[in-house]
């Protein structure tokens, strides 16, 4: 770092070279949620009752099913 706290023209590059990164990242964090999410809901409409806490999976009773 130079004197009075401003980055070296490398320093600046590595940095926006990780903010490039970590929003890829985030993107894809986004992108993959969302699709597990669709993809419980269609579980869940089959009567399969997705635990995330234990992992376990249990048949649920059709009248416990959310509308």
């Amino acid at each position: 770092m130079r004197e009075g706290g401003q980055l070296t023209d490398a320093q600046a590059a590595h940095l926006e070279n990780l903010r490039g990164k970590l929003t890829r990242l985030t993107q894809t964090y986004s992108q993959q949620t969302a699709k597990l999410r669709e993809a419980a809901q269609a579980v869940r409409q089959h009567g399969v009752n997705l635990s995330a806490g234990s992992g376990a999976v249990a048949k649920c009773h059709p009248a416990d099913r959310a509308i």
